[in-house]
């Protein structure tokens, strides 16, 4: 919008880490007290779907994710390591993710909080072996075990798997395996709500 063009940014991102989660970024001022936000102050999917549809003409769109946690599947002799995230479709475009098979998260997966996972090609390589084709994964179940509590998706879509800059690829590098933000809403007996 014209408000951030002056300022050059393409995009806008809003970040919030919990405060308990371990790691932070940045500085905090000795005098600064967190307040947990009240559900009131929680930016609703409402408002989310109301600025998409207001911004529609500047926008290409609004990328939800959330941290579920990091866990490693294992199959017989092989493991792949996931950094599991709720996500909607605007991450499609933020993360540039790339399908090669099957389909990413839907409005009907968000909606339903379906239990779909969308993977790297690279786990399918890790996880079912270096025989198996990506396609030939859709449809198959993972058993993730995640918030003290084991979930089940299946594989809905296959995407592919880009190195980060000056990141080498080993059999130990977690790549994200993506479910709908309701359905991790839904794990971590959480309102649907963002801050």
């Amino acid at each position: 919008n014209k408000e951030w063009s002056g300022y050059g940014a393409r995009n806008v991102t809003v970040q919030v880490t919990d405060r308990n989660a371990g790691s932070s970024y940045g500085i905090e001022a000795a005098d600064q007290t967190w307040n947990e936000p009240r559900e009131q102050d929680l930016i609703t999917e409402q408002m989310l779907a109301d600025y998409e549809k207001h911004f529609a003409r500047q926008l290409e769109g609004v990328s939800v994710q959330q941290s579920i946690g990091s866990v490693t599947l294992r199959q017989k002799r092989n493991s792949a390591p996931v950094e599991v995230i709720g996500a909607n479709r605007g991450t499609i475009l933020s993360d540039k993710v790339r399908m090669i098979a099957g389909t990413f998260i839907t409005p009907a997966d968000i909606q339903n909080r379906q239990r779909v996972a969308v993977v790297s090609d690279r786990f399918i390589k890790q996880y079912f072996g270096s025989a198996q084709e990506p396609k030939d994964a859709i449809g198959k179940t993972l058993l993730l075990d995640l918030s003290s509590q084991a979930v089940q998706v299946y594989i809905s879509g296959v995407y592919q798997y880009t190195e980060a800059d000056g990141m080498t690829y080993t059999k130990d590098t977690s790549t994200k395996l993506y479910i709908p933000y309701t359905t991790g809403f839904q794990i971590q007996h959480k309102n649907v709500g963002f801050s």
